[in-house]
């Protein structure tokens, strides 16, 4: 049984002729000129995107910035949070009574902010993370939001302090 295709003749359940083989076309040059036209094209508006990204995130930071402060909570224990957080999303955090985390403060990592919700990530000297999303809210002045701390659910509830 044979099957007349573009390029040759197939035979079912055997696959091409070894004459098909011999009659691929060959690659044009001035295709692939062209696609790396497009590839740096794609990569120049890839830049061009990141850094406009940047430039609006920089932006929205600075709604967050200042001293926020308040409690966290991990099951049946808790204490307090203070953290600092900067025009470009960089920062810190604070917590006290939060075992293996340390009481000195920690640089914020992972930094996300969205226009409502401001997400991080904050090693303590134990080496465990701290990460939370929370939620802005009150105008503005308050943050609400949940996170995870050594495999525990973490609740936080800070608001500005300046």
């Amino acid at each position: 049984m044979h099957y007349k295709r573009r390029g040759g003749t197939y035979r079912a359940g055997r696959g091409p002729e070894i004459a098909t083989i011999a009659r691929l076309p060959k690659p044009d040059p001035d295709g692939v000129e062209e696609a790396m036209k497009g590839t740096w094209l794609a990569a120049f508006v890839l830049v061009a995107n990141s850094w406009v990204g940047t430039t609006v995130l920089a932006d929205q930071f600075d709604s967050l910035q200042g001293v926020w402060a308040g409690p966290w909570y991990i099951g049946m224990t808790s204490g307090l949070a203070r953290m600092e957080i900067a025009a470009d999303g960089s920062g810190n955090i604070a917590f006290t009574n939060l075992e293996n985390f340390g009481e000195d403060p920690v640089a914020l990592a992972k930094t996300s902010f969205d226009g409502k919700t401001f997400g991080f990530t904050a090693s303590g000297t134990g080496g465990i993370a701290f990460s939370a999303a929370m939620q802005l809210a009150g105008g503005g002045k308050q943050m609400r939001g949940n996170g995870k701390y050594g495999g525990f659910g973490a609740r936080l509830e800070l608001g500005r302090t300046d």
